[in-house]
């Protein structure tokens, strides 16, 4: 965008000049060469367009620090908590033993373990990372936020469960109707398998995409809309194959997704 401005604000003063070039003969005589004699450009104009090209530079690095100082003085701890529950998921006191994403700097996290009272054996875990006033190692988007730490599974021992992470894709499932694209991982340790399904919702919008993320952040940023985002996480056991605990995810999403949602928007200072 910068850079298209300065192209946009350069074209003011452009230069066309109608003088062709002088031919002239190379040393060895074997190649013609064009000369251009130096465009007489006034300096009023030179003064004009540097002065056009320094404040359009300077605006952004003054915008951002303006952003950053507005959103600083929002509350930067708010308290995350989902806002009542379904008829068919209640809370569980027992969950997946041992495994947990690591998202570093986050404003607020929330997990939480569910199971259906009305088909015992479905549970689901819900992992939530919140971030808002983001900034270089306190952000959504970070290659350092992930499912499972492999320079920690190195130094454990034995006794303890290693979660690696075997699988990624991507997989369609229905939001209120509406079909989105969500982020599809399998964990497994050495006695449990999980099929992992995680999104990004960024003040209300959803994807799975980080670079999307980016982009919605940077948009919102802009219109002074805020930088509120979160990763949501859910997760679910099978035995055999994964497709054995979509239906339990897909359920949970129908039920639980729309209060998780709107317990993220309405979190204080938002």
């Amino acid at each position: 965008l910068v850079m298209l401005l300065l192209f946009w604000a350069g074209s003011f003063w452009r230069e066309d000049g109608e003088d062709k070039p002088k031919r002239a003969e190379s040393i060895a005589g074997s190649q013609p060469e064009f000369c251009f004699s130096p465009a007489s450009v006034p300096f009023r104009r030179i003064i004009y367009a540097a002065v056009a090209v320094l404040g359009i530079a300077a605006i952004w690095p003054a915008y951002a620090v303006y952003l950053e100082n507005l959103h600083s003085r929002v509350d930067a701890a708010p308290r995350l908590e989902i806002a009542g529950l379904s008829d068919k998921w209640e809370i569980n006191s027992e969950g997946i033993p041992r495994w947990k994403p690591k998202y570093i700097g986050a404003t607020a996290q929330l997990l939480q373990h569910y199971r259906d009272s009305k088909r015992p054996g479905r549970a689901v875990d819900l992992y939530v990372s919140y971030y808002r006033n983001q900034q270089q190692g306190s952000e959504l988007i970070n290659s350092q936020n992930v499912l499972v730490a492999e320079n920690e599974l190195e130094n454990k021992p034995e006794s303890e469960s290693r979660w690696r992470n075997i699988g990624h894709d991507t997989f369609p499932v229905s939001f209120g109707g509406q079909q989105q694209t969500i982020n599809q991982n399998l964990i497994q340790s050495s006695s449990t398998r999980l099929l992992v399904w995680r999104w990004y919702w960024l003040g209300g919008e959803i994807t799975a995409s980080p670079y999307i993320a980016k982009l919605i952040l940077a948009r919102n940023m802009l219109l002074r809309k805020g930088d509120d985002g979160a990763e949501i996480i859910v997760a679910a056991a099978y035995d055999e194959a994964p497709d054995e605990a979509v239906p339990v995810l897909e359920s949970f999403i129908a039920d639980m997704v729309p209060l998780i949602t709107s317990s993220l928007q309405n979190i204080p200072g938002h």
